[in-house]
């Protein structure tokens, strides 16, 4: 049943054709890729986003439906029909079950508040919901895979093989099943670009990137004759902590955390040495922040399913942005760069000796360097990237083209 409102927010401009995201991410959360998806989108289309059961939030008996801004309209999903987690991730039939009326009820709200053009595209980052193809009936479908998924469930699922395994072969089933369902498949990923390969009709790399419109020329960090480094993110099960206590106790190295942070690894991180916590910052503010560094770390493990499979994710041109050489652990898919821009370590000694020779290195060509790198991947160029994907899977009368260059230039 499609869910009834007495006053449903519209689109004030109802000439743009409709967007309709699905991703189980708060629309107000820390950013993420859907939240620079959805901003690229707003440049030719309206938006509307679905909150799909985010992590950490449950729903309401009812959905909830709100306008963010002319071009944004937020719904969060309903708990009406939603099971226990476990009988929904582990009975197939039942989770088929569910996933269909969802799907037919955000198919349905889709049409009431869309424009005259109907939905334009679908952009599905619910690894496990290909019933949403076809119950939102839109012009083009898309699916962006941002992790690995499938074999991430297993993380949670150590104490018993069999029911991981089980897991892990069911999610990949239903990722396979939309991979094939949808028009285009887009991922930041190598691996996951070579497993879904045989399955998609077209995939395509779609990398991470940084929001800043232009990126400024970049000045020498201060120096107080120590080495400034900075770790954004969070200290958990994906980081290498024991990389991080072994370069804290260099005398000349401070770390400063960026981010929230928490936990039994971030008492035993400051006790080791001089560790400085800074708290959530985010856009410009951010950048600001690493600016302030000499060199920047992500010493994730690449044991860790997910870390093993990344190629970029949502700090490398962030990094890569503020100017400063970046040190990451030996992640055998990361994309490849200049020695200069990324260094790689193999372990927690060649880690500080990389942060120590990137900081000696650190000169203004390889800051040009830099900037020139990060200049090429701003999220305007990656929204230019996405539109032309799209519009390339099936032939587009010049009338659309005209429309999205005029809804850009809006």
């Amino acid at each position: 049943m499609v869910p009834h409102f007495p006053e449903n927010p519209q689109f004030p401009n109802p000439r743009l054709p409709t967007a309709v995201v699905v991703a189980k991410t708060r629309w107000d959360e820390p950013p993420r890729m859907r939240h620079d998806v959805v901003g690229q989108l707003k440049r030719f289309s309206n938006v509307l986003y679905i909150e799909y059961f985010p992590a950490g939030r449950r729903s309401a008996k009812e959905g909830v439906l709100r306008s963010v801004d002319d071009r944004l309209i937020v719904y969060q999903i309903s708990e009406k029909y939603r099971l226990h987690p476990r009988l929904y991730t582990n009975l197939p039939f039942l989770h088929a079950s569910v996933n269909r009326k969802y799907a037919s009820e955000i198919g349905g709200l889709a049409h009431q508040i869309g424009t005259h053009d109907g939905c334009r595209l679908l952009v599905n980052f619910v690894h496990d919901f290909p019933e949403l193809v076809t119950a939102v009936r839109a012009r083009w479908s898309c699916y962006v895979c941002v992790d690995e998924f499938p074999r991430m469930q297993r993380r949670s699922q150590k104490r018993n093989f069999l029911h991981a395994k089980f897991q892990e072969i069911y999610q990949q089933a239903l990722e396979n099943r939309l991979a094939a369902a949808v028009d285009l498949v887009l991922t930041p990923h190598t691996p996951i670009r070579e497993k879904l390969t045989r399955h998609a009709r077209r995939i395509e790399m779609f990398y991470h990137a940084h929001s800043l419109p232009d990126v400024p020329a970049i000045l020498p960090p201060q120096s107080d004759g120590r080495i400034h480094v900075g770790f954004a993110g969070y200290i958990n099960y994906r980081i290498i902590v024991d990389w991080l206590i072994h370069l804290v106790r260099d005398p000349r190295i401070v770390l400063h955390l960026i981010g929230p942070q928490s936990g039994m690894e971030l008492d035993t991180l400051l006790s080791a040495g001089d560790v400085r916590c800074h708290g959530a910052v985010y856009g410009e503010q951010f950048i600001a922040s690493l600016k302030e560094m000499n060199v920047l770390v992500m010493p994730y493990d690449p044991e860790i399913t997910e870390c093993h499979s990344l190629t970029t994710n949502s700090k490398t041109f962030q990094c890569i942005a503020s100017g400063r050489p970046l040190v990451i652990s030996n992640l055998p898919n990361y994309i490849k760069m200049p020695e200069g821009v990324i260094y790689k370590a193999e372990d927690a000694e060649d880690f500080r000796s990389k942060v120590i020779k990137a900081a000696v290195e650190d000169c203004d060509e390889l800051r040009v360097l830099r900037r020139q790198v990060a200049s090429e991947n701003t999220w305007d160029k990656r929204g230019e990237q996405l539109w032309n994907h799209v519009k390339h899977l099936s032939p587009v009368p010049g009338s659309e083209d005209n429309e999205h260059s005029e809804a850009v230039n809006a």
